[in-house]
C-alpha cells in the first residue's frame, strides 16, 4: 500500500508510485505529488509558565505543546493548463478554509487526523512556460 496524506479529505498527495490520477470533477486524471522537502513539522513546547501564571493561573507543565506548522510543497501534473490551474486553486480553496482536516496514514498504520486552521498565505510558482505542459506547484 504505502503511506498516504490527504488534504481536506479530497486531494491525496502522497501515495504509492505511480501515483493514482484524481477522479474528480473538473480535474480528472491530475496527479498531486508531495516534494521530498515536506514537512508536518513538530510540537513547539511552550515556555511561558510566568506569563501563563500571571494571566490566567493555569498550570503550564507536563506534555503541553503549541500547534505545528505543516510545510507541504506540492507538485501538480495534469492532462493540460487548464486543469492543472484549476487543481491548483481547488488545492489553495481546501486550505483557505477556517478548518480542514490532513489524514496521514502510514503504510498498514491507523490514520492520524491533523484538525488545520486557515493556511499561512501560500507562494504558488505562476510560470505560463511550465503550465502549458500541465505541470504547476
Amino acid at each position: 500500500m504505502g503511506d498516504s496524506l490527504v488534504i481536506g479529505g479530497l486531494i491525496e498527495i502522497m501515495a504509492d508510485s505511480p501515483h493514482q490520477p484524481s477522479g474528480l470533477p473538473g480535474i480528472a486524471g491530475t496527479q498531486f505529488i508531495l516534494d521530498v522537502t515536506g514537512d508536518l513539522g513538530a510540537p513547539q513546547p511552550v515556555v511561558d509558565i510566568l506569563a501563563s501564571l500571571v494571566m490566567d493561573g493555569e498550570r503550564p507543565f507536563g506534555q503541553r505543546a503549541s500547534n505545528r506548522t505543516p510545510v507541504l510543497p506540492i507538485a501538480i501534473i495534469a492532462p493540460d493548463r487548464d486543469t492543472a490551474v484549476a487543481a491548483r486553486e481547488l488545492l489553495l480553496s481546501l486550505v483557505d478554509q477556517d478548518t480542514w482536516p490532513l489524514t496521514w496514514t502510514r503504510d498498514g498504520g491507523d490514520p492520524v487526523v491533523f484538525d488545520c486552521f486557515r493556511a499561512q498565505p501560500s507562494v504558488p510558482i505562476y510560470d505560463p512556460t511550465v503550465e502549458t505542459q500541465g505541470v504547476a506547484q
